[in-house]
């Protein structure tokens, strides 16, 4: 059967083919016939695939040639899941591509049954979703001319977990890889652009490197999924210099343990909510603007490099218990409306060194927890005098000291959990221990006052033993005693 026709939007799409291919640019006319097991489209230079008509294949070879004339596009259809989709829904398991291929269309091979994927070099131009929802797809290799993986491409292909990248691929669109079963990504050099949701929810991916000269990552229109989001398995990630990070590109990454951000990495709203095991981490100068860090609930060290001017958002940090914001830091959030360190249950001392910072005017800005709507802060704001540090803490009720003060501290209370017991004998004996073996310890200042119980100027096992012996006096053997007594028997 044979069927010509003519169509304005058809002629337009055999322009930009031909153009694409160096091929002459062909008439607006093709005649639709059947060959074999296809519908095709025939022009006067190529041919296109419109429909395989098997539907019970599980296997299918696409010619090179068609009455003489390259086959170079197989079409697309309108969504997932239209009946007109060359093999979408399809019982194709492996298919054979002709090195004459030039382009596959939007959805072509949707919800098939691939199995395995090889693209012949010569495909230049993959449309969205061509292999979107194919379920049984373990593996995929990609032509060496492609420079953009499209937008959903491999969307929810959940057995995905090989794929060998183009060397001349620059950009990975919105949720190409959505969903599949990568445990590891090593993207080659040349990738320049990670648009957002590009492997959102890659529950078993692992292990990610990312290129050194990674331009943008979450790019593209605003959308609330981020390049990385929901990655429960990944542990670590390295931020090379040359990336700006956007939105929510790591939320929800549950397992990640190690965030190392270069400086030279800039930072657009960047979001790390949910990464419930990450324990430290520096921000540096070139972040301008402080990420989030809501529900880190392990996050323990926070370093601000000097040139970080807006504080992000680190509500319900539990473990944190200091943190000393640099002479650049000029406001608390964006525009100064961010709640940051609201319900951070172990916080005792924040010290702001700029004595201009803009601080969000609530309480709940700085708070260890908020019980019936009244938010309640037990530890030390540390800024210069006539500081707005000193404003807020005044207005609030909040306790004040300007810095360099003597830090307020519990004698014998090491790990700072307001009570002296068996727990901070044990971590001043395992720092002594440690410096015995040539490991650097830090100390912050108020562990170096509340450790060095016998006033020797040291922390050491002798510390260690005056500590035991405080709690075994007021909590074993029921012999209370405070320090003076203690220190002069």
């Amino acid at each position: 059967m044979k069927t010509k026709i003519t169509k304005p939007l058809v002629f337009a799409a055999g322009f930009a083919l031909s153009l694409l291919s160096g091929l002459p640019v062909s008439a607006e006319e093709y005649t639709e016939k059947t060959v074999g097991d296809f519908t095709v489209h025939e022009y006067s230079t190529y041919v296109e695939i419109s429909k395989y008509n098997n539907k019970e294949a599980t296997s299918v070879t696409i010619p090179a040639e068609i009455d003489g004339l390259p086959v170079i596009s197989i079409l697309g259809g309108r969504w997932d899941g239209d009946s007109q989709t060359p093999f979408g829904n399809s019982q194709i398991e492996s298919v054979v591509f002709p090195d004459t291929l030039i382009s596959i269309g939007q959805y072509a091979f949707s919800k098939s049954a691939l199995k395995t994927l090889d693209i012949p070099d010569s495909v230049q131009d993959i449309k969205r979703s061509a292999f979107a929802n194919c379920t049984n797809l373990t593996s995929v290799k990609l032509p060496n001319s492609m420079k953009t993986v499209p937008a959903e491409c491999f969307l929810n292909c959940s057995a995905l977990n090989q794929i060998q990248y183009s060397e001349q691929l620059t950009t990975i669109g919105n949720y190409a890889f959505q969903n599949t079963a990568i445990t590891e990504l090593i993207l080659p050099e040349t990738v320049k652009t990670i648009e957002y949701g590009a492997f959102y929810h890659c529950e078993k991916l692992q292990t990610v490197k990312l290129p050194q000269k990674l331009e943008s990552l979450n790019s593209g229109v605003i959308s609330s999924d981020g390049a990385f989001e929901g990655c429960i398995a990944l542990k670590e990630i390295y931020i090379p210099k040359s990336t700006i990070i956007e939105r929510e590109a790591f939320a929800g990454c549950s397992s990640l343990e190690k965030l190392t951000i270069e400086e030279g990495a800039r930072n657009q709203n960047a979001v790390f909510d949910g990464c419930k095991s990450l324990k430290e981490v520096v921000i540096p100068a070139s972040f301008k603007s402080c990420p989030s860090f809501n529900n880190c609930t392990s996050l323990g060290s926070v370093t601000f490099s000097d040139g970080v001017a807006t504080i992000g958002s680190f509500q319900n940090c539990i473990n944190l218990t200091d943190i000393d914001l640099p002479q650049s830091a000029s406001e608390f959030g964006n525009h100064g409306w961010t709640a940051s360190f609201q319900n951070c249950a172990k916080l005792k001392r924040i010290t702001i060194r700029n004595p201009e910072c803009r601080i969000n005017d609530s309480g709940s800005s700085i708070c260890n927890y908020t019980l019936n709507g009244t938010p309640y802060f037990n530890g030390t704001i540390y800024g210069e005098e006539n500081s707005t540090a000193q404003s807020y803490a005044e207005k609030y009720g909040y306790r004040f000291a300007v810095i360099g003060s003597e830090p307020e501290f519990l004698l014998g209370d090491y790990n700072d959990d307001s009570k002296v017991d068996v727990e901070d004998a044990q971590a001043v004996l395992r720092a002594y221990t440690a410096s015995l073996s040539g490991k650097a310890i830090q100390m912050t200042e108020r562990q170096l006052h509340s450790g060095n119980v016998n006033g020797d100027q040291q922390v050491d096992v002798a510390d260690a033993q005056m500590i035991l012996l405080y709690y075994v006096k007021n909590h074993v053997a029921g012999n209370p005693t405070d320090w003076d007594a203690l220190l002069k028997s």
